[in-house]
């Protein structure tokens, strides 16, 4: 009972925080107006007032007392709870999501427990999707010395007499012994230099620099008590005050921009004493002046007025700044006592010291004028932020570094606060609602072994820096998530997506062990849970891959296979684990899993199909392996009446009985066309096993070699190259034969270009294997589709003559796999997935259909399918492959199969497939990290995870534009952008395709009688095809189309000049006399002056009029705000000014 409490008091916080604002206004207004009430969600009904009436009317709709309720009484109390507001269709998914374990009855703690766990992930969600302040990829500049400060010298814009600062500027870094380095904006180096009129000592030191930018000017102070000020621009000596009682430890500059001759600087000392020094004109500072301190202090100096500094703090002075708006000196040290000093400049009566004593002192502080407090860093491991009238207690603590807090920096432009710790970890905070927005480390390995000397935030150039002897910089972004993850919907390589009718969702996994859910009518993510498979590795947590995955039939559990054996069951739709499985090997791979009758059915590395009793607690779940029938890793699994059937890398395809699991018969693409009925077992094991039990150790050692060859394989190879190369390095060890293989030519030795494999090299791993459910088994007809990674697709027959019914070439590239398979649910149409990105679709009603052939001629137009580029399709076989087919597959001629659309979908390797048929909707996965929506024709709908999202009845209207995808639009064919973009065929196309065709014959001629007598054939063919195309009257020779990512237009080139007979050309240089002698020339003369209209004199002589007015409205304001200065000064002040300018 109290935990139910405890969880009804959290879905009410998390209700309040996240969800949307309560809209009862809304409903008022709906009903004061007449209108029908409209269907809220979830988000809006889980607030506190209804989550308190929900308990009470779960009690009471409990009608036969057994603790839950079932889909009725469900809906009965959401009705009651709601008023009518959510219609059936989401109450029953409701119910659904709800109803984790599947008996059929929602409780009261089941609810709280989806609520909770759904506000979790939407909060997690916000957190993964918000902006972050700083960009993830710091950049490296290069340097020589140790740096102590870096500065940002904005440019100025003296006008008026007003002196304004802009956004460029550039960085000035100085090192301890005084050697300052200029650089640009964006930090390329300009020159440096080594300051003058430092007094030369081993000891010496600079300590901080700050720019005075109304006077052009910079300030360095150093160990020697001297202040240095230099010219910006030639960098010597301009003035310069020494003799200071302590080391000037921090400087800060202020100055007003409707007074730019006059300024303030404020700096700390070692001592714990504060100084300001007034300059009333800076005019007055002369070349190469240097004056003791002690001349400015009495009064015997008038470039400024520096007061007697008084000791402030017990401590070095860490930090100063100048407050205008409350003409204030901040100062802060590290000791628990005095360590924030808010002091006047001018003491007077009614102004005050505030004193503020903080325990373990405070590094650094900042200051916001915009929300008037201060922000501290202190020794405590807090940021602070301050009132500064109120010392007592502060406004708000943020909490989360593990050690001391040593800078402090407030962004102006973003309200950010950046705070950076002693263990070099950065924190950026949001003033508004205090929390934490980005975490990242700070001691790149550039730093090593000194580690960082400075850090430092400049607002207007938005660059953070760290620096010692190399400078590393962040440049603050607002957006760079989605900048630099914009084609991606995963962080890593997504290994599966599948569609879910129920909820109409598609699931999507990665190799992060990250389980994202996309909403398939926008393309919004609504939820994801990482680590979901997870080792502890030397202490840590590390994520495993997720290899496969799969909906029970009720679509309402999810499935996922890991990389160590571990199968999981989830719950999609709030993230909650509801099992956990293990098979007998928790250290092989699972690589294919399937749900049927109640058993799950998962086969990987180990050889073996294990079979899990899904049962509805821990406890009560079974495993068991049927026996050893494979050679090889198992890669694919798929179910087919009675049978279970398994692929695996040797080439084998394994029929299973699903109830004994007993072996019942296999094929082998690399062995024979027929059925091998023999099992591996008895006999055949007697004879291998000496020669298993001698390779053993060498087998052993290649899984640790396989797994290290994985790990350095690049992130975008393909899931079947990694097969490939395992599958050669087994072979390798456990081959026993040492014959060595001859080579074979294509015809003559000396005239052969290409080299094909001997046979017995040549396997072919299984891929992916697809059953067509809607077909019956007969002689001549397939009902087992599978793949193969030489790019084949086979049909296999399993009636009494069990045989290969037909195959066809997919890909036509040689070596490329084809990945992945799927189909609709009348078996009408087969989509491919190949290891180039391709995915093709084909017509499976003319292939190997047997009696259903003549049935099935019209299903594709019956279905609605639209294909407008079927007929300009041309399946491309290579007939010079460097590869054949295994012998077996060469005996048989390859099957039509009429290629509907081919389109490249990805950069990378496709790696899952699934259909909606209602829609005709291809849903795509690949390791280049992106989940994407297709058409069957095609056409590019969106990415999952995109930015702007898309309304799904929109786009699949006829007449809407398609589009490319960004990493697509440089290799991407025309084929491919026609079907992406939704486009019909032009004729032009057809003349383009009969050119391509006529020169790749003039470039292949050769000279035999055979190939002439063939081209000649074609060339006719060809000849006739461009003849019915010029015969078209519907031709147009425009060509003019919006293809290949740009507007084709015809190139015209300017015809070349033709020089004379005789006239050798020369080159002449065009800024020269010599190049314009051929021209008529004349003397110049000159032109009457134009005379203004009268009304164009008046207006400029008005504009001129205003122009004096505002220039003396502007001195008399000038001269009106330095009477009214001059009073608020003390009398002795005022004497003091009257004498200066005597």
């Amino acid at each position: 009972m109290a935990s139910a409490r405890v969880k009804f008091a959290r879905v009410q916080s998390a209700a309040n925080t996240i969800s949307s604002r309560i809209t009862r206004s809304t409903s008022i207004s709906q009903s004061s107006t007449g209108a029908a009430p409209r269907a809220i969600t979830l988000d809006e009904a889980a607030k506190s007032d209804d989550l308190v009436r929900m308990e009470q009317i779960f009690e009471e709709a409990d009608e036969d007392g057994g603790g839950g309720l079932d889909i009725d009484e469900f809906k009965g109390a959401m009705q009651k709870v709601l008023g009518g507001r959510l219609d059936d269709t989401e109450l029953a998914r409701l119910f659904m999501k709800v109803d984790t374990n599947c008996d059929g009855t929602v409780d009261w703690d089941e609810f709280l427990s989806f609520t909770l766990l759904k506000y979790q992930e939407k909060d997690l969600i916000k957190s993964l999707l918000a902006e972050i302040p700083f960009e993830r990829d710091p950049v490296y500049v290069a340097h020589c010395g140790p740096i102590i400060k870096s500065l940002f010298v904005q440019h100025v814009n003296n006008r008026m007499q007003v002196c304004r600062p802009l956004k460029k500027g550039r960085f000035f870094t100085l090192e301890h012994d005084g050697i300052l380095r200029i650089w640009s904006q964006s930090f390329s180096f300009t020159r440096q230099c080594q300051l003058e009129g430092l007094r030369k000592g081993a000891d010496l030191f600079c300590t901080d620099i700050v720019a005075m930018l109304n006077c052009n000017l910079v300030v360095v102070s150093t160990t020697a008590n001297q202040l240095i000020f230099y010219d910006m621009n030639k960098l010597d000596v301009q003035f310069a005050i020494f003799d200071l009682r302590n080391n000037a430890e921090t400087l800060d500059y202020w100055f007003d921009e409707y007074e730019s001759k006059s300024g303030l600087l404020v700096w700390g000392d070692s001592g714990g004493a504060v100084y300001t020094c007034h300059f009333p004109d800076l005019t007055r500072i002369g070349a190469n002046c240097q004056l003791p301190l002690h001349h400015f202090t009495t009064g015997r100096a008038n470039q400024a007025i520096i007061n007697r500094g008084s000791i402030v703090h017990p401590d070095w002075v860490k930090r100063v700044l100048y407050i205008q708006a409350h003409a204030s000196v901040i100062s802060c040290c590290r000791a628990p006592t005095y360590s924030i000093v808010v002091r006047p400049v001018e003491p007077g009566a009614s102004r005050t010291t505030y004193i503020f004593d903080v325990f373990k002192g405070i590094s650094d502080i900042a200051y916001s004028e915009d929300f008037n407090a201060i922000i501290s860093a202190g020794g405590d491991h807090n940021v602070k932020i301050w009132d500064p009238y109120i010392p007592n207690q502060p406004i708000n603590i943020l909490t989360g570094h593990s050690h001391r807090v040593v800078k402090v920096f407030f962004d102006t432009i973003t309200d950010h606060i950046i705070s950076y710790s002693s263990d070099y970890y950065v924190k950026v905070w949001s003033f508004l609602d205090s929390t934490c927005l980005q975490t990242f480390y700070a001691y790149y390995r550039q730093f090593q072994p000194y580690g960082i000397n400075t850090v430092d935030f400049h607002p207007v150039a938005g660059k953070l820096i760290f620096a010692h002897k190399e400078v590393m910089y962040r440049s603050r972004t607002g957006n760079v998530s989605r900048k630099v993850h914009h084609y991606r919907s995963h962080s890593q390589p997504v290994s599966r997506a599948i569609y879910n009718p129920l909820f109409d969702c598609v699931v999507s996994a990665d190799e992060a062990s990250t389980i994202s859910v996309w909403n398939l009518q926008n393309g919004e993510k609504t939820m994801q849970f990482t680590l979901c498979h997870r080792k502890i590795e030397k202490g840590q947590i590390r994520p495993l891959e997720i290899t496969a995955m799969t909906f029970d039939p009720t679509y309402r559990r999810l499935y996922t296979a890991s990389k160590k054996g571990e199968v999981k069951c989830w719950n999609f739709n709030n993230g909650q684990c509801l099992q956990e499985y293990s098979t007998a090997d928790d250290d092989s791979e699972l690589c294919a899993i399937l749900y049927s009758r109640n058993r799950i059915y998962a086969a990987g590395w180990d050889r073996q199909v294990h079979v899990i009793v899904d049962a509805k607690s821990d406890d009560d779940y079974s495993v068991s392996a049927w026996n050893i029938r494979h050679v090889d890793d198992i890669e694919a699994i798929c179910q087919y009446g009675p049978f279970m059937v398994t692929g695996d890398c040797d080439g084998d395809i394994v029929f299973w009985q699903q109830d004994t699991g007993q072996f019942s018969f296999r094929f082998n693409i690399n062995e024979s066309i027929r059925a091998i009925r023999s099992p591996q077992t008895a006999l055949n094991d007697i004879i291998n096993e000496e020669k298993r039990s001698r390779s053993r150790a060498s087998v052993n050692t290649s899984r640790s070699a396989r797994s290290e060859l994985f790990s350095r394989l690049s992130r975008y190879s393909s899931r079947l190259n990694r097969q490939r190369v395992r599958t050669s390095l087994s072979r390798a060890n456990t081959s026993t034969s040492n014959e060595s293989h001859r080579v074979k030519f294509r015809g003559d030795a000396t005239s052969a270009k290409k080299v094909i494999r001997p046979v017995e090299e040549i396997y072919s791993p299984i891929t992916a294997l697809l059953a067509l459910h809607a077909r019956c088994s007969e002689q001549t007809t397939a009902v087992i589709i599978s793949s193969s990674g030489l790019g084949w697709v086979h049909g296999w027959s399993i009636s009494v003559d069990s045989k290969l019914a037909g195959h066809f070439l997919a890909a036509n590239k040689d070596m490329v796999s084809i990945n992945c398979l799927a189909t609709d649910d009348a078996n009408i149409i087969l989509v491919t997935g190949d290891g180039d990105g391709y995915i093709r679709v084909w017509d499976l009603t003319s292939f190997c259909a047997g009696s259903l052939e003549t049935s099935r001629v019209e299903s594709l137009d019956d279905k609605g399918y639209n294909f407008p580029l079927r007929n300009h399709l041309v399946k491309v076989v290579d007939e010079n492959r460097s590869i054949q087919p295994p012998q077996p597959l060469a005996r048989v001629d390859p099957c039509s199969c009429p290629l509907l659309s081919s389109f490249k979908g990805h950069s990378g390797p496709v790696v899952s497939l699934d259909l909606y048929s209602e829609k005709q909707l291809i849903i795509s996965a690949s390791v280049d990290c992106s989940v994407r929506l297709f058409t069957f024709s095609g056409k590019f709908l969106g990415l999952f995870g995109q930015e702007k999202l898309w309304r799904l009845p929109r786009l699949l209207q006829t007449n809407s534009r398609g589009s490319i995808p960004n990493d697509l639009k440089r290799g991407c064919s025309p084929m491919s952008s026609l079907s992406m973009r939704g486009k019909k065929m032009k004729n032009h196309w057809a003349i383009l395709r009969y050119l391509v065709r006529s020169q790749s014959k003039v470039g292949n001629h050769h000279s035999s009688s055979e190939s002439e007598s063939s081209e000649s054939s074609e060339s006719v063919e060809d000849s006739e095809l461009l003849q019915q195309i010029l015969d078209d009257d519907d031709f147009s020779f425009s060509l003019r189309s919006d293809i290949l990512q740009g507007s084709f237009k015809e190139r015209k080139r300017i015809s070349r000049l033709q020089y004379l007979d005789g006239v050798k050309p020369r080159e002449y240089n065009k800024y020269t006399v010599d190049a314009f002698h051929s021209l008529h020339t004349t003397s110049v003369e000159q032109l009457p002056k134009f005379q203004q209209p009268s009304f164009v004199q008046e207006v400029i002589a008005k504009m001129d009029a205003d122009k004096e007015l505002d220039k003396s409205q502007f001195l008399r304001e000038r001269v009106r705000m330095a009477r009214v200065k001059f009073a608020r000064r003390s009398p002795s002040r005022r004497s003091s000014l009257i004498s200066s300018l005597r």
